[in-house]
């Protein structure tokens, strides 16, 4: 095993926490930068894109490597705002540490709620930063309690002569029963319990939460303090293996990929693999420390690089030295966080629909969560987009970049569709020298899920190699639902048993039968159309409140906490449909005279409160939809011929009562 000589931190927050000026304080503190920016004054060490500077908010992730004492550290600036998220999450599965920035001012947030679920997902170890509490109004007690009561591994940090408080030795404790005892004994000392609360703080067993005020200085030595003596170096594997986080392209439009060294050490001129490569020179490395880079001729375990040379590694790929390593390390888990609106894309006049799409597909690499797309209806380039403030910034982004003053239309929603009951489905393609059926059981899946392919066939059925083609298969293609036509989710799809002829199949043959088996088993289904909820916590005069309440239940929402902030304002949280509530922000601002805001969050998909009326105005036939087939191709007479999908069952090659 390899020690790590870095160790990587990300910052993360919800919009306005103050995020960036922590940031600030902890590289002045120290000694990376020699003097302190402010957000206000737009002189910041991180935010230096126009947009940024303009806008006041952090739009892409930045890095910077510093030292304290004898650790050294690479820090990751992440955007804050909710419509922004996903390229915070993009940072989390190579961050060896997170610090959370709360403002006392405004408390426990929506996206604060986000940050915490995506923490445990990426198993992330954490330090809480309660900002502003230096405001007159801040109640202390009542921040802390909240993010307690979020998570109980949350505990007051303090310190006392450089040592551990007694308090916060008492609050770790209280997280494990054989640690309590030796509290409660007072046998043992600081150097015990140092080495308690790193192994707690590393382990995720405890969150230390520091009370502070960023702009004034006050708790960074305590974040400092933690980040030095209470974290530790990550051990790594000899093999050289990393993740690829962030993909970039510079001025001149070159390719440039930034990832996290998960073992071993990367060269120059080193041949690097990834899935369905044949392998790519690095011709060079470098690292990256706020808009500038510095050449290095070699990136070891725990570093953060960017590599020159690698061309079509997309986010999340594992690259290594040799195909065969790429199993050793894990698979990126599949984002959380992903758009629920799409909009369609005016261009400007004298640039064709091919010319923009050519130059787009360097941002879709980039953000792959914007799946552009063109409409095969009307020609126009469509974008899925998270919110108001992502379809500003990828306006003013497109024009920096590209030259392009695009503008957008209205968003629509993202759909997707699931299905009630299983139903086993069956695939069949055989033209003239070809042949394969498949057998397929399609499962309702638990919200969030995803697609989740599984194997049950037997090997002395079907050869090794043609299963793991079909699991491919299952897995590489968006199945489209029967209903509206949108994205299928929250399935679990298993290969029961499929058929083969020594001869004639081929690896296609295999992938038109699965696709076709999805879609069969879809057409018998009962399925049902999901739409996408926010989230959301309103702040408003405590007049307004019962309008607001009043609102939500008209909007086939539902009302949840209310709570007193100071003696004339009141916060709603609630949970309620993206298609009702998309245009509330401007109505709650417009009735509340501009004293009213709302935050939103991303809270999954629900069944769909009219899907009559998505379903006419979709006016999708499954059938017409030759892309996607229901339909199957058996043999007879010399050439293929087409079987519609309720006939399929009737003669199948595969025969048993599965259903």
């Amino acid at each position: 095993m390899i020690t790590g000589e870095r160790t990587t931190i990300g910052i993360l927050a919800h919009v306005d926490a103050g995020k960036t000026t922590l940031t600030e304080a902890l590289l002045y503190h120290a000694g990376a930068i020699s003097k302190r920016g402010r957000v206000d004054h737009g002189d910041t060490y991180f935010d230096f894109e126009s947009i940024e500077r303009s806008r006041g908010i952090t739009v892409s992730s930045k890095q910077v490597d510093f030292e304290v004492g004898n650790r050294k550290f690479t820090l990751i600036d992440t955007p804050g705002h909710a419509d922004l998220s996903a390229e915070m999450e993009r940072s989390l599965q190579i961050l060896d540490l997170a610090i959370i920035v709360v403002s006392a001012v405004d408390g426990v947030q929506s996206h604060t709620v986000t940050i915490f679920q995506l923490l445990e997902k990426y198993e992330v170890p954490a330090i809480i930063y309660i900002n502003k509490n230096d405001r007159p109004s801040v109640d202390k007690d009542k921040t802390m309690g909240s993010l307690q009561e979020l998570d109980e591994r949350c505990a007051l940090f303090s310190e006392a002569d450089s040592e551990l408080s007694e308090s916060f030795i008492e609050q770790l404790a209280m997280q494990d029963e054989e640690l309590l005892e030796m509290f409660m004994e007072g046998t043992e000392d600081q150097a015990f319990w140092s080495d308690a609360a790193k192994k707690a703080l590393m382990n995720r067993t405890v969150f230390p939460s520091v009370r502070g005020s960023a702009l004034n200085g006050n708790g960074i030595g305590e974040v400092i303090n933690i980040m030095e003596k209470l974290t530790e170096s990550k051990e790594y594997i000899e093999e050289a293996g990393a993740r690829v986080y962030k993909i970039m392209h510079d001025e001149k439009g070159q390719r440039l990929t930034l990832f996290k060294v998960l073992g071993g050490t990367f060269r120059i001129k080193d041949m690097v693999y990834y899935k369905d490569s044949d392998g790519e020179k690095i011709n060079q490395l470098r690292r990256l420390n706020g808009g500038k880079f510095e050449g290095v001729s070699e990136a070891a375990a725990g570093d953060v690089c960017t590599a020159i040379g690698i061309q079509n590694a997309e986010l999340g790929d594992i690259i290594a030295l040799s195909e065969a390593d790429i199993e050793l390390f894990s698979e990126s888990k599949v984002p959380e966080l992903q758009p629920v609106m799409e909009a369609s894309l005016v261009l400007p006049e004298g640039i064709d629909v091919f010319t923009a799409m050519k130059t787009l597909r360097q941002l879709e690499a980039e953000e792959p969560e914007i799946g552009l797309r063109t409409s095969e209806t009307t020609g126009d380039i469509h974008m899925r987009v998270m919110g108001t403030i992502h379809m500003e910034v990828l306006t003013e982004s497109i024009r920096d970049k590209y030259g392009m003053n695009i503008t957008f239309g209205p968003p629509v929603i993202l759909y997707r569709e699931t299905i009630e009951e299983s139903i086993v489905g069956y695939g069949h393609f055989e033209p003239l020298g070809h042949y394969a059926e498949v057998q397929l059981r399609i499962e309702p899946g638990q919200n969030g899920q995803g697609i989740i392919a599984k194997n049950e066939a037997n090997t002395d059925d079907l050869k090794i190699q043609f299963q793991k083609l079909i699991m491919t298969h299952i897995k590489e293609k968006e199945h489209l639902g029967v209903l509206t036509g949108a994205p299928l989710t929250d399935v679990t799809i298993t290969l029961m048993a499929a058929k083969t002829a020594l001869r004639e199949t081929q690896g296609g043959d295999l992938r038109q039968a699965t696709y076709r088996g999805v879609r069969q088993g879809l057409m018998k289904a009962k399925s049902v159309i999901l739409e996408p909820w926010y989230s959301f916590e309103i702040t408003l005069p405590a007049d307004a409140a019962g309008r607001a309440m009043s609102d939500v239940q008209r909007l086939h929402g539902e009302s949840g906490d209310m709570a007193q902030l100071g003696e004339n304002k009141v916060s709603l949280k609630g949970e309620v449909p993206v298609a009702t509530f998309v245009d509330y922000p401007i109505e709650l601002a417009s009735y509340t005279k501009g004293e009213g805001t709302v935050s939103l969050q991303s809270a999954g998909y629900r069944p769909c409160h009219n899907p009559e009326e998505v379903i006419d105005q979709a006016d999708y036939n499954p059938e017409n939809d030759l892309d996607n087939t229901p339909n199957s191709i058996y043999f007879k007479k010399g050439a293929g011929y087409e079987v519609k999908w309720y006939d399929i069952d009737e003669v199948r090659h595969i025969k048993g009562n599965f259903n």
